[in-house]
């Protein structure tokens, strides 16, 4: 047998005890074994502000037939950072085709911009950061293309001098 605490007085009880022996309170189903307490504050973050897990709530399922309760733990989500950082990744490998490499790195540094407004921001943090190194590694492609190609107009045009001096 676990203990629980009672919702109403908060008192630590059996988990098969029908009703609080405390207060009275009488419990309609039967609860799995809590290790929180009641009069517990919620977790501080950074610079004092409430942590991410502040608002969180776990989802309750209740099972039929057997009068038990599942507690299903969500974590939160931030899809767009994900997708962000999820493109930031995917520009550093296509960052060599010019067109391709600047949609997919805008893509990415959007999408994680718009994801630093959400919360958890880690994966947003991530891709922002990836953005911004690849947009600095987009330039130093784009700049090693262009300069490619005009000395290769340079010396397409000295071997055109060179033919028509005969």
């Amino acid at each position: 047998m676990g203990l629980i605490y009672c919702s109403m007085c908060g008192a630590q009880i059996s988990d098969a005890a029908p009703q609080c022996p405390k207060c009275g309170y009488v419990f309609r189903q039967r609860r799995i074994k809590s290790s929180t307490t009641p009069n517990a504050r919620p977790v501080q973050g950074l610079y004092g502000q409430p942590s991410q897990r502040a608002n969180y709530r776990p989802q309750q399922l209740r099972q039929p037939g057997n009068g038990t309760t599942v507690i299903v733990n969500q974590n939160p989500s931030n899809g767009m950072g994900t997708a962000g950082f999820v493109f930031a990744l995917l520009s550093f490998l296509v960052s060599w085709v010019p067109v391709v490499g600047f949609i997919v790195w805008f893509l990415g540094f959007v999408f994680s911009f718009i994801g630093i407004f959400k919360s958890p921001r880690g994966l947003a943090i991530a891709g922002l950061i990836l953005s911004l190194i690849d947009f600095i590694f987009l330039i130093v492609v784009i700049g090693w293309i262009v300069n490619s190609f005009s000395n290769s107009v340079d010396s397409i045009s000295n071997i055109v001098d060179f033919f028509s001096q005969f």
